[in-house]
C-alpha cells in the first residue's frame, strides 16, 4: 500500500456511502457502535501534510527571495536574474500547493 495523502473527509464519506449501500435496514445498535468507533478512528488519523503550514513557509521564503531580488537590483545586477528565477519558482510552488495537485 502506498503512502498517498488522502482526505479524511473523503475516506469517511466513502465509508458512510458504502455502509448505506450495503447495510440498509441491517444496522443494529451494536453495529452502530462499531461504525462510530471506525468513524472516530478515521477522524483521528493525523494529517500527513499541513497545506496551510506549507503555504505559510513558502510565503515567508517568497518574502525573503523578493528582498534578495531587490538587493540584487541595487547592488549586484548580475545576480538579479538568478534571484528573480528563484522568486518565480517559489511563487509557482505556492500555486501548486494551493491547488493541491488537483486541476
Amino acid at each position: 500500500m502506498s503512502d498517498d495523502l488522502i482526505s479524511r473527509q473523503a475516506a469517511y464519506k466513502a465509508f458512510s456511502d458504502y455502509l448505506n449501500r450495503n447495510f440498509i435496514g441491517e444496522v443494529s445498535s451494536q453495529t452502530e457502535l462499531n461504525i462510530g468507533e471506525i468513524a472516530s478512528i478515521i477522524k483521528s488519523i493525523p494529517a500527513a501534510f499541513d497545506k496551510e503550514k506549507v503555504i505559510k513557509e513558502l510565503r515567508e521564503e517568497l518574502n525573503l527571495s523578493d528582498a534578495e531580488k531587490e538587493r540584487c537590483a541595487r547592488e549586484n545586477p548580475l545576480q538579479f536574474d538568478s534571484a528573480k528565477g528563484y522568486a518565480n519558482g517559489i511563487a509557482n510552488s505556492i500555486e501548486i500547493v494551493e491547488k493541491g495537485g488537483i486541476e
